[in-house]
């Protein structure tokens, strides 16, 4: 029987080590990397990773799906995402409470008229929430309090 150690992850089993090229012990953390698509570069933040302390190797398994969030960063131009909401399905440009945040998730998710690549403003309550629909995702640009 296999003596790793294993953690229990929201994406599935992830072993708490595994072998690297150098015959060392690659250990899982979590912790920033910088990461290249293309010829820009992306600081990645909170991304669970295994990394090598002899010859300083970085390898991810395949439930990280590095590359959906590289993706997403890249195409809305930013030089910077957090990894667990790189993987969501909302991105916010702007800071607002969770409540909000909650709320405006709702609405979008019950609006199945938006296309990817187009931009939308929906008035929910008394805000108009602006922003656009990238395949799956939608980036909210800003929320507007609606004037009467």
């Amino acid at each position: 029987m296999n003596n790793d150690k294993l953690e229990i992850k929201s994406e599935g089993i992830r072993r708490s080590d595994k072998a690297c090229l150098c015959n060392e012990k690659a250990k899982l953390i979590t912790g920033s990397l910088s990461l290249s698509i293309f010829s820009s570069k992306i600081a990645v933040h909170q991304v669970p990773h295994y990394f090598c302390d002899q010859c300083k190797r970085t390898y991810f398994d395949s439930a990280t799906d590095i590359d959906v969030v590289l993706k997403r960063a890249y195409h809305l131009g930013l030089s910077e995402i957090d990894y667990i909401a790189g993987r969501s399905q909302f991105t916010y440009k702007v800071e607002l409470l969770n409540d909000l945040k909650l709320s405006i998730e709702q609405v979008l998710i019950n609006n199945t008229d938006i296309a990817s690549g187009e931009e939308f403003a929906v008035v929910q309550n008394n805000q108009v929430i602006v922003g656009f629909r990238e395949e799956e995702c939608f980036i909210i640009e800003k929320v507007i309090d609606k004037v009467i």
